[in-house]
């Protein structure tokens, strides 16, 4: 099998709004440092996708 043949599954829209939904219902019992630790992964986690789907779009021209 070709490395072109595999199909790369992101991780979907659906998945990411059900992360945020968990996200914004637990940090009612955390406390504000704990929020901002996740809030911050969180954002590193998305930067990071977008910088992965840039990555395979410029690498597959």
């Amino acid at each position: 099998m070709k490395r072109t043949d595999i199909k790369r599954r992101p991780l979907s829209d659906t998945v990411l709004a059900n992360l945020e939904d968990w996200f914004n219902n637990q940090k009612e019992t955390w406390s504000s440092k704990h929020i901002s630790n996740v809030r911050a992964s969180l954002d590193e986690l998305y930067i990071a996708l977008a910088n992965k789907r840039i990555n395979q779009t410029q690498h597959f021209k």
